[in-house]
């Protein structure tokens, strides 16, 4: 072979080699950056827990971040941790009910689901062990707080790569290169500019809202009974009738979009609400039959007409029906922050899918 020949064979060699590495590179790339998996749950009520909705996708967090942003900033939080926001963590779980995981763009991302605003606990005595209820109000859930945690810990000085990075690399036991030189310190800026341009879109809020429209309060809802609901005038304002356009508007507040939601997901949690039913008050208190037959014929007579028979029996002149507000006489806020204009651009969305659009809001 000559010296020419020898060269080149050399050169194809080298270029072979070279095209197999990049091969192998494009291959493990996909698998770590492709897979879009959420953890996943057999059982209903632990979906309704924990379970995707898609949500992950748009707004998550990573997960190691989310995990050392106490830990970052103690200061930014009124007492340890994420409990002293309100959220609830079961024992051995390490992330509050009311959040989901799921695997996405390399990446184990976590974010709020539908659990988070309808569960909370009740004790039977104030040193009795928490017992958890789904589908519940979360009445001492504060998101607002959450929200300003967050923004103040991602725009702190101490949130960058050099601070968070080693706190991820020991909660987690050790990173790899890749996630210790690219992706984490990455993920910091992400996380940052991404919390960023979540603000700025809200801003117009503050900035062109007349102020009738700023006050529309409400609490979180219990959610159970969704079937027997269904042609009810839904909300605490009555502005929709159809309990899947109620689930799917909610939906935007865990990050679950038209175009990253997660219909099966969201169809499961669907379908448990659809039925699910509270806990007997006597699993918990008891009750004074004699004082409870007298309850009854009160309620029956000064309250059933609006609420309903009971927590099962929906049946009644004004219930799941809108009152006049000069009727009613309660404050404005609610009613003037939902306008006209409002309920128009609520009808838009979806609008790309026929099947699921909404056109019941008012």
């Amino acid at each position: 072979m000559s010296p020419s020949a020898a060269r080149c064979s050399v050169c194809r060699f080298f270029l072979w080699a070279l095209l197999l590495l990049l091969a192998l590179a494009a291959l493990g790339a996909a698998i770590r950056f492709l897979p879009d998996r959420p953890v996943t749950y057999a059982d209903p009520v632990e979906h309704f827990k924990y379970g995707s909705t898609g949500g992950e996708r748009n707004m998550g967090f990573p997960y190691w971040l989310w995990q050392v942003l106490p830990e970052v900033c103690p200061d930014l939080l009124p007492g340890k941790g994420y409990a002293s926001l309100g959220f609830i963590f079961e024992q051995g779980r390490d992330l509050p009910v009311g959040m989901s995981k799921r695997r996405h763009m390399g990446i184990d991302r976590v974010f709020l689901n539908c659990a988070v605003c309808h569960t909370a606990t009740v004790r039977t005595t104030p040193n009795a062990q928490p017992m958890l209820v789904a589908g519940m109000p979360a009445n001492q859930l504060d998101l607002m707080r959450f929200q300003k945690f967050v923004q103040a810990c991602v725009n702190d000085r101490r949130f960058t790569p050099a601070q968070v990075v080693p706190r991820i690399e020991e909660k987690a036991g050790g990173l790899g290169l890749l996630d210790q030189w690219v992706v984490y310190p990455l993920g910091v800026h992400l996380m940052r500019d991404g919390v960023a341009g979540l603000l700025g879109r809200l801003r117009f809020i503050h900035q062109r809202l007349p102020k009738e429209e700023l006050v529309g309060v409400s609490d979180f809802p219990a959610i159970w009974n969704q079937q027997k609901k269904q042609g009810m005038q839904l909300h605490w304002d009555g502005n929709n009738s159809r309990v899947e356009e109620r689930n799917l508007s909610a939906a935007f507040g865990t990050g679950a979009t038209p175009a990253l939601i997660d219909h099966a997901a969201i169809a499961r949690i669907e379908a448990w609400i659809a039925t699910a039913t509270p806990p007997a008050f006597d699993k918990f208190y008891p009750i004074d039959r004699a004082l409870a037959t007298r309850g009854a014929a009160l309620y029956a007579q000064s309250c059933a007409t609006c609420h309903g028979k009971n927590g099962s029996d929906f049946s009644g002149e004004h219930v799941g029906k809108v009152t006049p507000i000069a009727d009613i006489g309660t404050d404005r806020g609610r009613l003037d922050s939902y306008t006209p204009q409002l309920a128009q651009n609520q009808g838009m969305l979806y609008s790309a899918d026929p099947a699921r659009r909404f056109r019941h809001f008012r």
